[in-house]
């Protein structure tokens, strides 16, 4: 492939090209580079990196961070500028209960006690303003 404007008449990068914030991509170009920003934004709090793009047959968990004793499951929300729909308002309910069950999941593959604390972060990022939200169910 090399480029286009994948059904959105917005140009977008060819395959292989560097995504930025000004250089859009795929969507999976896209979020990957959000995802990237967002983890760089964790570990600037001080959230230490165990693992991304964890998948379950319920769907995928972005980023899974420790931060101190919990264990922080993060989901990144990308909404460009101008979007119609805030990136907040893109977690569903269906979303979050898939979420959970793939924080069960991860849990129990990983061999960590059912007990282990953890908590569902989610980076909000519409357009360029990125915003961290913090245990999003209980």
């Amino acid at each position: 492939m090399t480029g286009g404007t994948q059904g959105t008449g917005k140009p977008r990068a060819p395959e292989g090209a560097v995504v930025s914030a000004e250089n859009p991509g795929t969507r999976k170009q896209i979020g990957g580079f959000w995802e990237d920003r967002a983890r760089e934004f964790l570990e600037g709090k001080g959230y230490r990196l165990i693992d991304r793009n964890w998948r379950s047959r319920l769907g995928e968990i972005d980023l899974v961070f420790w931060d101190g004793n919990i264990l922080v499951f993060v989901e990144v929300r990308y909404r460009r500028k101008g979007s119609l729909i805030e990136a907040a308002v893109s977690l569903t309910g269906t979303k979050l209960r898939r979420l959970r069950g793939s924080i069960s999941a991860y849990i129990a593959s990983k061999g960590l006690p059912m007990d282990t604390p953890w908590r569902l972060d989610a980076v909000l990022i519409d357009g360029r303003d990125m915003k961290l939200v913090e245990n999003i169910i209980s």
